[in-house]
C-alpha cells in the first residue's frame, strides 16, 4: 500500500518506534512535538496557528500520545510525529 493513499484518519506507524501504550486526549496548556519533516519540537498551539487551523476546532482534534510519556505521536488526520513512520527498515 502507498502511504499516500492513507485516508487522514488512518497512520501508519512503526511499532519498534513507540513505547505502549498508547492514548488519546485532547490538547492542553504546553503542548509540543516534532513534527514529520521538520526536525525540532514546537509548541503544538504555534504548529496549528502555523497550519491555519481555526480556533474554535483546535480543541476538538484528538491526539494520539505515548500514556507513560506524553510524547505526541500523531495530531489525528494532520501530522504524525517524525521518526515513528513506517520504512524500508520497519518489520512491525
Amino acid at each position: 500500500m502507498d502511504l499516500k493513499e492513507l485516508a487522514s484518519t488512518m497512520a501508519a506507524i512503526d511499532f519498534d518506534s513507540i513505547s505502549m501504550p498508547l492514548e488519546v486526549r485532547f490538547r492542553q496548556e504546553g503542548d509540543a512535538f516534532v513534527p514529520y519533516g521538520l526536525g525540532k519540537k514546537v509548541k503544538l498551539k504555534k504548529f496549528m496557528i502555523d497550519r491555519k487551523i481555526p480556533r474554535h476546532i483546535r480543541n476538538k482534534i484528538p491526539l494520539v500520545v505515548e500514556k507513560k510519556t506524553g510524547r505526541i505521536i500523531w495530531v489525528c488526520g494532520i501530522r504524525l510525529a517524525d521518526h515513528i513512520g513506517i520504512n524500508r527498515l520497519t518489520k512491525k
